[in-house]
């Protein structure tokens, strides 16, 4: 048995919460309450298994219930796969049923309470799934539990009575700890669960006592660094190592006492001063803090952080996340704001939070979609912190249209400020015989990452013929999502917007002067000029598609830009000196900017209307 899942029912703000429990690092992305604290807390009722030695649910959890008749209460399932040694676990005769044995999908699911009134864990039954039908393995007979087992035609064949450690009693009853035999042995390495909260500050100083678990907002640091260091030195040595790693102007850690108090220093390396953890920066009791978190728990421990990246220089962040990748022999279950953690993870281990459904579909992922794009170049963060996307084909549009839709003053510049622009072409890398099957590997990467209901925009080069635009619009995956648009510039490409000669003049003039070229003659009439004279033409390095009945419309903006700027020794590219004109233009020299900003239109928020004056 392997532990697939954690699904949540009726907790916080979610009507239904699936979380897989995947090995190495899962990261929980969302707004501000969206949920990712919560789900940390509810992960910590895994302590609370009762199998073995019971324990109480170190945090209250009552508060985050929505049972029914006011009861506080939750329930959560955990859902394991099943392997063929299970059988045996079941009873040998269930091999010989084929409804068990030919089922595609076999798994099973415990069902568990959470209770607030005595903050125990209370096992209510387990099934056996074959195919998404149940089949009922453990019932409650007057208060003693009965696991059936079944005979090769799937009927109940026989019971064994699950031996009980010790019985609790709540308002609802007495809720036993079973035994860790047979089947319940799986959940025995899932107990071992440990918290730091966001918010962690340690006390200045502690009443010296012994303190064997660093408390989950680590205020008993300084208590518990003193007991390490007295029982398990080489793990004090190694929590000192990773301060000295991050902090390299920092030599020693020391639990000093004063009568019967205790409190942290550090030794500074080149001088041997000592100073408090209060005096240090804040990143110092951070590290200190995660550092004896990770190293002091149990090997197979699953360890919730929640932001973990608080106070701590970019610098510092990254060598915190090398060090839990290193120690690989836990779980971690990570909630962050932070770019940095976010892409530090191949996509499938990032989790996007959302309520009031995070279903079990969403914790199932094929990886490969999304491991090619990460492979690209793509970064996890591209596609999280932002309200809508416009997928643009190259990394020009991606410069200049946000500065162009800035033009229009019916759009908000945070607005602006909240939306990704992600490369369809994967700068030139990636390899899909058509730009539909580009479209498809963004639409499974944006699935895979559990933001399908992001509002988007697939924005296309104006150069597309009629039969390219049907068959991109009739992508299948498209059809009935109202999420999704496709559109395509009505001119050849973003540049044939940046040909205003105003502009043009002052951008070459001001990279003219930065490399001491003498361009006195030059003028807008001038460019202007320059501009007509090669829409004149005929020539199929600027009408690759033709000239048309309008020749700015088809013309390749790109190159006219280019043999203007080659005209004048300076060299043209799309990303550098194509965002030194758009940051020139305004809709006033370019009235053609409104054709942009209704492609768009649709996936920002509607302009306020304002109250006319009577």
């Amino acid at each position: 048995m392997k532990p697939l899942g954690i699904r949540f029912q009726n907790f916080a703000c979610f009507d239904e919460c699936y979380l897989r429990l995947d090995e190495g690092m899962q990261v929980l992305v969302g707004k501000n309450n969206a949920g990712k604290t919560a789900i940390l807390r509810g992960l910590t009722a895994l302590r609370g298994l009762p199998v073995g030695e019971p324990e109480n649910v170190p945090f209250v959890l009552g508060g985050y219930g929505r049972g029914s008749a006011g009861r506080a209460d939750f329930d959560f399932h955990i859902e394991f796969s099943f392997e063929k040694s299970d059988f045996g676990v079941l009873g040998g005769a269930i091999e010989q049923w084929p409804k068990a044995r030919d089922a595609g999908s076999r798994l099973f699911d415990f069902h568990f309470r959470a209770f607030a009134d005595g903050a125990i864990v209370g096992l209510l039954g387990i099934d056996l799934i074959l195919d998404e039908a149940r089949t009922g393995l453990l019932e409650n007979e007057s208060g003693v539990f009965i696991q059936k087992q079944h005979n090769p035609y799937g009927q109940p064949s026989g019971r064994v009575v699950l031996q009980q450690v010790i019985g609790r009693q709540n308002s609802s009853g007495i809720w036993p700890a079973f035994k860790p035999a047979g089947i319940l042995s799986a959940l025995v390495p899932l107990k071992s669960v440990r918290m730091i909260e966001a918010h962690r500050v340690a006390s200045p100083e502690l009443n010296m006592q012994a303190v064997d678990e660093l408390s989950p907002n680590v205020e008993s640091l300084a208590a518990f660094l003193d007991t390490l260091s007295g029982n398990n030195r080489r793990k004090f040595q190694q929590v000192e190592a990773l301060v000295r790693r991050v902090f390299p102007e920092l030599e020693f850690v020391n639990a000093e006492k004063k009568q019967s108090s205790v409190f942290i220093t550090l030794t500074a390396r080149h001088n041997d001063r000592t100073v408090p953890l209060t005096h240090c920066g804040t990143g110092v009791e951070q590290v200190l803090a995660l550092g004896a978190f990770v190293l002091t728990a149990p090997a197979g421990s699953t360890l919730l952080l929640d932001e973990p990246h608080s106070y701590l220089h970019p610098s510092a962040e990254r060598e915190i996340i090398a060090f839990l990748l290193e120690h690989s022999e836990h779980r971690y279950v990570i909630s962050t704001h932070s770019a940095i953690l976010i892409n530090a993870v191949p996509p499938d281990k990032v989790i996007a939070v959302s309520s009031p459904k995070m279903t079990r579909p969403n914790g199932e992922r094929v990886p490969e979609t999304a491991a090619l794009l990460h492979s690209l170049g793509y970064r996890n963060s591209d596609f999280l912190f932002s309200d809508r996307l416009v997928f643009v084909e190259g990394e020009s549009d991606q410069e200049i249209l946000p500065i162009l839709l800035a033009r229009n003053l019916d759009f908000d510049r945070s607005d602006i400020d909240r939306t990704g622009f992600p490369k369809m072409d994967g700068e030139g890398r990636l390899r899909g015989s058509t730009k539909q099957t580009s479209l498809l590997f963004f639409e499974r990467f944006l699935r895979e990452l559990g933001e399908s209901s992001l509002p988007r925009i697939y924005l296309f080069d104006g150069d597309c013929d009629r039969e390219e635009q049907r068959v991109l619009r009739d992508t299948p995956i498209l059809t009935g999502n109202a999420s999704v648009a496709i559109q395509f510039l009505p001119r050849c490409e973003i540049e044939n917007y940046l040909l205003v000669p105003e502009a043009i003049a002052q951008a070459i003039k001001h990279l003219a002067a930065i490399d001491g070229k003498d361009v006195s003659t030059l003028s807008a009439g001038g460019v202007s000029s320059q501009i007509q004279g090669m829409l004149s033409k005929e020539d199929g390095g600027l009408f690759p598609n033709g000239r048309g009945d309008d020749a700015l419309v088809n013309v390749k903006g790109s190159v006219v830009l280019k043999r203007i700027f080659e005209s004048y020794g300076l060299r043209y590219t799309k990303r550098s000196e194509g965002r030194l004109l758009a940051e020139r233009i305004t809709a006033r020299d370019q009235p053609a900017l409104a054709e942009i900003w209704g492609l768009v239109r649709p996936i920002f928020p509607k302009p306020p209307i304002l109250a006319s004056t009577p």
